[in-house]
């Protein structure tokens, strides 16, 4: 009888362990296959030392268009396929920069510092890889989560990470997980807990207007916004760095000290970067007995830069970050970046997305006169 029961139990228990295996696989399917989604809901942070606050959020978006739309009380991002807008209400203050030239990967944005974009990536992109997390994840109970569209019967699920524990309510019938709760005590050694529940999962792919985005009359368009937790470059040193050039001669910013540096941050693929090059190049050749000093810095390799700058004629010096350190340090994310550095090595204007040549020389000439 014992060896019966034992089995009996046995089977339960692998197929419970199954059952979780496959829930998690139909979740990151489900995630994977929305082509558009309105996301509804409330944001909590809690911290032993510091107390507890909670936000509401709105999360829009149309996958297939590469259109985004997050809301949250101090900070919005806006994408509607071909310019991507930052907003920050409170300030009355915005940056746009063309959504082409945003390459980063998962990694980078997964380092970012922008608050919407991490709460899009907590309450929907992390859930489409829900199935290739290395947690141990059991099944926890049943329970009706309360929507506006009703009580909806979730499967309550428990994964446990080396530095954290997470719980997730899952809706039984579309696959969505309408709450979360994650307990950080274990890597922040006091109780932390990050949580959200949705109010509503509209899957209907949102309109064009929903990814539009309307500056109101005192709303001010600046080159950065001085994030929280990433503050503006504008006005603080640039940080030094060493890099090689194509041709394997190393070069040090902060050797550059007495003469204005335009740091150029671009790609061979990046079309904006393409059509703002040969400005680039002009200005270097024009000024260069001027005490200004443009260095490209660019990722792919030496020989791919060296056909390039051939095939196109171009000689301004170019510096390789094969490892991305400097674009890291930089936050060049979205190309082309280009940093203005005036003589005492204060950073006095830094561009997201092509500019003119008029606008480049006048921030050249501001620097000069730093």
């Amino acid at each position: 009888m014992f060896r019966v029961l034992a089995c009996f139990f046995a089977c339960v228990l692998a197929a419970e362990s199954q059952d979780v295996t496959a829930i998690c696989q139909k979740i990151a399917a489900r995630y994977k296959s929305l082509d558009g989604y309105r996301i509804e809901g409330n944001f909590e942070t809690y911290s032993g030392s510091g107390g507890g606050a909670s936000s509401k959020f709105l999360i829009e978006s149309d996958a297939k268009a590469q259109k985004l739309r997050v809301e949250t009380p101090g900070l919005w991002v806006v994408s509607n396929g071909s310019s991507i807008w930052t907003y920050m209400p409170e300030q009355k203050k915005y940056s746009k920069v063309d959504a082409a030239t945003d390459q980063a990967s998962d990694q980078e944005e997964a380092n970012s510092n922008d608050a919407a974009l991490a709460m899009y990536r907590l309450v929907a992109r992390a859930f489409a890889s829900i199935d290739q997390r290395a947690a141990k994840t059991e099944m926890d109970r049943e329970q009706d989560v309360k929507t506006a569209d009703g009580k909806i019967r979730c499967w309550v699920m428990v994964s446990q990470f080396p530095d954290r524990t997470e719980k997730i309510w899952v809706d039984e019938e579309r696959y969505l997980v309408l709450k979360s709760d994650v307990d950080l005590s274990k890597s922040h050694g006091e109780t932390a807990r990050v949580a959200f529940s949705i109010k509503r999962f509209d899957v209907r792919t949102p309109s064009d207007a929903d990814f539009a985005f309307t500056p109101h009359s005192k709303d001010v368009l600046v080159d950065e916004l001085d994030l929280p937790g990433q503050p503006a470059f504008v006005g603080r040193p640039a940080m030094d760095f060493e890099l090689k050039d194509l041709d394997g001669q190393s070069a040090r910013l902060s050797e550059m000290r007495g003469k204005v540096v335009v740091l150029d941050f671009w790609a061979t693929w990046c079309g904006p970067c393409r059509e703002e090059l040969p400005t680039i190049d002009k200005l270097a050749n024009r000024l260069k007995g001027q005490n200004v000093v443009f260095l490209g810095v660019n990722d792919e390799g030496a020989s791919t830069v060296k056909s390039f700058n051939k095939k196109h004629n171009y000689s301004f010096t170019t510096l390789e970050d094969t490892h991305d350190k400097v674009h890291a340090a930089y936050r060049a994310n979205a190309i082309p970046s280009v940093f203005v550095i005036a003589k005492d090595g204060t950073i006095v204007k830094h561009f997201v997305g092509g500019r003119s040549e008029e606008e480049l020389l006048a921030a050249i000439h501001t620097a000069q006169g730093h």
